[in-house]
C-alpha cells in the first residue's frame, strides 16, 4: 500500500488545484543540495528551485509542494521552522507546478504516472 499512496502524493504534485508551496530558501547564489538536510518530508512532496530576478539581481529559491490550501501548506511548514525559520507559503502559477519536475533537487520515491 506505501507504493499506491506515494504515487497519489506525487500525482498531487501537478494537479492544479494543488496552488501552494512553501519557498524555504532564498538565495543569491544557486542551492547546493549536498549543504541541504535530508528531511522525511523530502520523500513525501517535490523538492524543488525557481528562479527570479529582483532588483536587478538574480534569486535562486528553495521550494518544497504542492499542497491545496495555504493551511495545508502552513501545517507542513510548522514542521519544518527549525531548519528554514525564514520559510513562507506562496500561492504558485500552472507554469511553474509545470516546470518544477525539472528543477527538482531529491530523486522522488514515486514519479506522477
Amino acid at each position: 500500500m506505501a507504493g499506491a499512496a506515494s504515487a497519489t502524493e506525487a500525482a498531487k504534485e501537478f494537479d492544479p488545484s494543488y496552488r501552494y508551496a512553501i519557498n524555504l530558501a532564498s538565495l543569491p547564489e544557486p542551492v547546493d543540495a549536498s549543504t541541504l538536510p535530508r528531511l522525511e518530508v523530502f520523500d513525501k512532496y517535490l523538492v524543488y528551485t525557481t528562479r527570479i530576478r529582483k532588483d536587478g539581481l538574480d534569486w535562486h529559491r528553495l521550494r518544497i509542494g504542492f499542497f491545496p490550501t495555504k493551511e495545508a501548506a502552513a501545517r507542513v511548514m510548522s514542521s519544518l521552522h527549525e531548519q528554514f525559520p525564514e520559510a513562507w507559503v506562496t500561492k504558485v502559477s500552472a507554469g511553474e507546478r509545470t516546470r518544477s519536475k525539472n528543477y527538482a533537487i531529491f530523486p522522488r520515491t514515486a514519479a506522477p504516472a
